[in-house]
């Protein structure tokens, strides 16, 4: 299991790489941002 942290995670690039992580079964993903609102679901 690999332990990825992304800063910004509701930034455009973050979008695109949160789209590749999710998918993946061996990355436990970790999202910072300041406003959770911003978020997608």
């Amino acid at each position: 299991m690999k332990n990825v942290i992304i800063l910004g995670g509701s930034g455009n690039i973050a979008k695109h790489v949160i789209d590749i992580l999710v998918k993946k079964d061996d990355i436990n993903l970790t999202l910072f941002l300041r406003n959770k609102s911003r978020l997608r679901k």
